[in-house]
């Protein structure tokens, strides 16, 4: 048995914890576009650069383990300007911060603007319509 997929004949497709990973995302996005019926969802996942332990581990380590490195508003432009319009978008929390952790994220956010929820989200999903 082969299945066969035509393009415009799929409602959801599944992008998850892949994008970061990937040298040109944007190919990645277009690429299944094709595939998506009329407004047919994308629902992507990727884990947040801005999330507490992803920043001690860039400062401690100097590096970050992904090709890309997305937050929230980065990979909503990276949908938008690859034909997907943002319909929801949940960040997903992992653990607790230990309390050391917890005046880490409340530093981080009186000195970058940046809420503190944006620091405690590990990933975020988000489902798109293809527009």
């Amino acid at each position: 048995l082969k299945p066969r997929i035509t393009e415009n004949g799929i409602d959801y497709i599944l992008v998850g914890d892949m994008l970061e990973h990937v040298s040109e995302p944007e190919k990645v996005l277009k690429n299944i576009g094709k595939y998506l019926k009329k407004g047919g969802y994308v629902i992507t996942e990727a884990v947040n650069v801005r999330h507490y332990s992803a920043v001690i581990t860039l400062l401690k380590q100097g590096v970050f383990p992904h090709k890309k490195k997305y937050a929230q508003t980065e990979l909503q432009k990276l949908l938008m300007e690859n034909g997907y319009k943002t319909e929801k978008v949940n960040a997903v929390e992992i653990g607790k911060p230990d309390e050391r952790e917890q005046i880490f994220v409340e530093m981080l956010s009186a000195f970058t603007d940046v809420s503190s929820k944006d620091f405690l989200a590990y990933k975020y999903v988000i489902k798109a319509a293809k527009s």
